[in-house]
């Protein structure tokens, strides 16, 4: 056997391995390097895939979820705020100038039970903003002691809304607050608010409104073209909006006031408020009997 044929036939185990590179039944060391990666996130697997730089063979581990590390009220990692257990979740916030936040928007909510947790990422929810729930498909709110402030518009349109469950700190009702809630028959206002936009329960499904002691104005529609039966008045009012029982002649029958009389007659605006002759009113009433 000459020189050159030695050579042929020492290279052919390299030819035969060269062959099986790639292949499964490949018997050379592997030496694998990442070759790919996913993060794994609060909510989500990650991945890492490893590969043979010899013969391409590769595999894949799979990372867990790393869950949420709620530090001060938000995770450290996604910055999703904790939200207490039995509190609706999804719901859209914005951070006040006072520190405290504001919900003004149903997010990614899509339950008919809103109870409106009292904090968000540590601070206190003190605002429902303007146009926050407008036209959502709500059947129920229940809103936290925290909230001071319901903005314009905050629930008008919410065909749906039979119950709600106003906080005994609210101070001010916004514009339209409640106008167009064609299924909301009663609501209970706290001794706490003091405030009220024009048009609050504009053609809302009201049967009896009680309003509470300290309220001085009347906005104008308050209640026009509700379905409005019983209202009671306290002694504090002084004056009443334009057109505030507009359109209510065929339902209300009897306004239940705490002052006099004479302390009726001396109201501002009262007859300018689209309430009709027809109506009952009773003097130094306590409250709706």
């Amino acid at each position: 056997m000459n020189k050159r044929t030695k050579i042929a036939l020492l290279s052919l185990p390299a030819l035969l391995c060269f062959a099986l590179i790639g292949l499964s039944a490949c018997s050379h060391t592997h030496s694998y390097e990442v070759s790919a990666t996913k993060a794994a996130t609060c909510t989500e697997e990650g991945m890492t895939a490893y590969t043979c730089t010899g013969c391409g063979e590769s595999y894949s581990e799979t990372l867990p979820a790393l869950g949420h590390d709620y530090v001060g009220g938000a995770c450290a990692r996604c910055g999703l705020a904790e939200i207490p257990e039995g509190y609706s979740v999804g719901l859209d916030y914005e951070l006040l100038s006072n520190g405290s936040y504001a919900l003004v928007g149903i997010g990614n909510f899509a339950g008919e039970a809103l109870v409106l947790s009292p904090s968000y990422r540590g601070a206190a929810v003190t605002e429902i903003g303007e146009g926050a729930l407008s036209g959502s498909a709500i059947v129920s709110a229940v809103l936290p002691d925290s909230v001071r402030t319901i903005g314009k518009n905050a629930f008008s349109g919410c065909a749906s809304l039979s119950s709600v469950t106003l906080p005994q700190s609210l101070a001010s009702l916004g514009e339209s607050a409640f106008a167009n809630c064609s299924a909301l028959e009663e609501i209970a206002l706290p001794d706490t608010l003091t405030s009220l936009g024009e048009g609050s329960f504009r053609f809302a499904a009201l049967r009896e409104l009680s309003l509470p002691h300290g309220v001085q104005e009347i906005p104008a529609e308050l209640v026009a073209w509700s379905r409005i039966e019983r209202l009671f008045l306290p002694a504090s009012v002084e004056k009443v909006g334009a057109d505030a029982f507009q359109g209510c002649g065929g339902t209300l029958q009897n306004v239940y006031f705490a002052g006099t009389e004479a302390m009726w007659k001396d109201i501002e605006g009262l007859y300018m408020s689209g309430l009709f002759s027809s109506v009952t009113v009773h003097f130094e009433a306590d409250a709706l009997p």
